[in-house]
């Protein structure tokens, strides 16, 4: 009796463990398969030629000219943070024609939940939907775009849980560059839906 007692008890830890393994399996972040990285490496190029598009860089120049200041755009940030919802400053620029323009990209590119342009500070010119902030400055999404001055660099940011959406989602970071001087101007982001990426390849139904 005492052994058929034992065997249970040694089961029980045994499918405990199980559970535990998969539990942890299931937090851990997505790996990509070769499939899905060459699809999200497309991805990656569709930012690029956003960023190259000639009225986003119109956009830009424009808001760059607009004489709005470093410590202007922290103290609407600051605004922006501690508003819940949205005020008029924040619908002004959600329906501005930078962010239609973005709407129309993610419209055609659903695997991207958000989509945003920054000018020279690093505050925002255009989103598909109201961010976080409305700084990004202080960020790598712009320190590593903007920040390393000539051309910029494409920054790609890792594979992170968004608890916003609920599922991992990784950053595309794009400069966008004057084509008359070849100097970054200000940047772009796509925020990629991991999930959503492996719809399309055709590992999760």
């Amino acid at each position: 009796m005492k052994k058929v007692i034992g065997l249970s008890v040694v089961m029980a830890f045994v499918l405990m463990g199980l559970l535990l393994c998969n539990l942890s399996y299931a937090q851990e972040k997505p790996v990509l398969t070769a499939q899905e990285q060459a699809l999200f490496d497309q991805k990656a190029i569709e930012v690029q030629k956003l960023a190259k598009n000639a009225r986003i860089i119109a956009f830009v120049k424009q808001k760059n000219a607009s004489g709005e200041t470093l410590d202007e755009v922290k103290e609407k940030d600051k605004i922006w943070i501690a508003t819940k919802g949205l005020d008029e400053f924040m619908k002004k620029i959600l329906a501005n024609d930078c962010s239609a323009l973005l709407k129309d990209f993610q419209k055609k590119e659903p695997v991207f939940t958000e989509v945003f342009v920054m000018d020279k500070n690093g505050a925002l010119v255009g989103a598909t939907n109201k961010t976080s902030d409305y700084w990004q400055g202080d960020e790598d999404k712009f320190i590593k775009t903007y920040g390393v001055g000539g051309a910029g660099a494409t920054f790609i940011g890792k594979i992170k849980f968004d608890e916003s959406s609920g599922s991992y989602a990784s950053q595309i970071n794009v400069p966008v560059v004057d084509p008359d001087t070849g100097n970054v101007i200000g940047a772009i982001t796509g925020g990629l839906d991991i999930s959503r990426l492996k719809k399309l390849t055709g590992v999760v139904k």
